[in-house]
């Protein structure tokens, strides 16, 4: 779809796609910071374990409010598939953005027909036609096929009406804009793009909803190309955040914009908008997105700079867990960019040991990614905890593995306490080894595993690759 389309879809096609069922809950959302793809699987993958507890503790790091709804909707459907929808239907709720909300009961609804709980199911759904009520409808036509999942098709074809009629309301409404400034420009869709930009969006009268339109349209600006109009957006994005009356919102939306500014490369706007976030439990993330798109701009000095601003924000928050939980994102941003020393000093700041663990794992892990790999094993070292250390280890020499520094990979390994751990790297060395024709080196590798049943599988395998790769060379 092209970014003119999408963006006409964000404000003018979100209803008519509603009445035609495509818009599900389903949503593809885009990431500011490829951590927080990360943060949403980690929480997805805790809740399907049934760890409730550490998935909500997850995604205190996510800052956007719409990778929070994927995350919070990843949480619901696996409470809805242990049976518990009570709980789901509550975590649901709680997803701030409204339409975000809707389909994520729908969600729960569809969990609920594949349990074969169609009765629940269409409780569900009578909290998400409420809740739909507040989202304009947009979410009419997710509504409908999971009311046609159930079987009740009066219901659906209902539901599908409703969403057309509101649909049809909205375009009206812009009929008049778009036949006033058609003139103005080479095709009927850019037509359509200013009276929808321009005019349509001044309509809104809840600040909020204003500010998360804006966003909407900035982020297709930017995935069109044209970070200029994007920033420009952005900052009337930031207004509208900042005269939300409710505290708690405000300061969500507010670190929303200032993300998405980080994104675009207005780190200036980016910063005044950050610093207007009033609660210091969600001020701290949107600062260090900013430092980070500071470092991709090449200002390094500076960025450290600002996520010093990020330290005092999560150090100032009263409650222990916020704390800890803002304090490691602070020390991974530090990682990021080269700041080892800056990162260590403020994981020591973590009060809870487990989370200092994490977050040594994870500052270590970003160093390895940066190739840094003499700063993420010193980073390995200095993690009190054993089997983290011992993991961490392990991960960093998988990674050498993976780019191919056979010796390198060996000699983590060979830090690992564990036997059976560091006999696993090792193995992982070997059939690397093995893959790339050094079978001679492959032996010697085996030889140094000290775990018999590692070295015994690993001699096995290795001897089913040579007999499999014999058989190939056959005529």
């Amino acid at each position: 779809m092209a970014p003119l389309c999408k963006l006409l879809f964000v404000l003018l096609g979100l209803g008519a796609f509603a009445a035609s069922g495509s818009a599900t809950a389903d949503t593809t959302y885009v990431f500011s910071h490829g951590g927080e793809r990360e943060l949403i699987r980690q929480a997805e993958a805790q809740a399907i374990q049934g760890d409730y507890a550490l998935a909500f503790e997850t995604i205190r790091s996510i800052g956007n409010g719409g990778h929070r709804a994927a995350a919070l909707t990843g949480i619901a459907e696996a409470q809805a598939r242990d049976g518990d929808v009570a709980s789901a239907i509550v975590t649901a709720q709680s997803i701030g953005l409204k339409a975000d909300r809707t389909w994520a009961l729908c969600a729960i609804a569809r969990t609920q027909v594949e349990n074969n709980d169609l009765a629940g199911a269409q409780q569900t759904l009578a909290v998400a036609l409420v809740a739909s009520r507040a989202d304009g409808g947009v979410t009419l036509g997710a509504i409908a096929d999971v009311q046609e999942a159930i079987g009740d098709l009066t219901a659906a074809r209902l539901t599908r009406e409703e969403a057309e009629v509101k649909s049809l309301s909205f375009n009206d409404n812009l009929n008049d804009l778009l036949f006033a400034n058609q003139s103005r420009f080479d095709t009927e869709e850019n037509a359509w793009l200013f009276a929808i930009t321009l005019e349509a969006v001044e309509r809104i009268p809840d600040p909020g909803e204003r500010a998360r339109v804006r966003l909407e349209i900035a982020e297709e600006m930017r995935a069109g190309g044209d970070l200029s109009e994007s920033r420009d957006m952005l900052t009337h994005a930031s207004k509208d955040a900042a005269a939300i009356l409710v505290a708690q919102s405000r300061s969500r939306n507010l670190s929303d914009v200032a993300m998405a500014q980080a994104q675009v490369g207005d780190v200036a706007n980016g910063l005044v908008t950050a610093r207007l976030i009033e609660d210091p439990t969600i001020r701290a993330v949107p600062i260090a997105s900013v430092a980070l798109a500071q470092n991709r701009a090449g200002d390094t000095l500076g960025a450290m700079q600002t996520f010093d601003l990020a330290l005092e924000a999560a150090q100032s928050i009263n409650n222990t867990a916020d704390r800890d939980s803002s304090l490691a994102t602070v020390a991974l941003g530090q990682s990021e960019i080269g700041g080892g020393v800056e990162a260590l000093a403020t994981t020591s700041l973590i009060s809870s040991a487990g989370g200092r663990n994490a977050a040594m794992n994870r500052v270590a892990q970003a160093q390895t990614y940066a190739g840094t790999m003499a700063a993420a094993i010193r980073t390995a070292t200095t993690i009190p905890d054993a089997i983290v250390r011992d993991r961490t280890f392990g991960w960093i020499s998988n990674e050498q593995t993976r780019s191919g520094d056979m010796a390198g990979a060996l000699e983590t390994a060979g830090r690992i306490g564990s036997v059976r751990q560091r006999g696993i790297s090792m193995a992982l060395v070997a059939r690397a080894q093995t893959k790339a024709g050094d079978l001679s080196g492959a032996r010697i590798t085996v030889g140094l595993i000290e775990d018999p049943d590692t070295k015994d599988r690993t001699n096995l395998w290795i001897s089913n690759e040579v007999k499999a790769s014999n058989e190939a060379l056959k005529p």
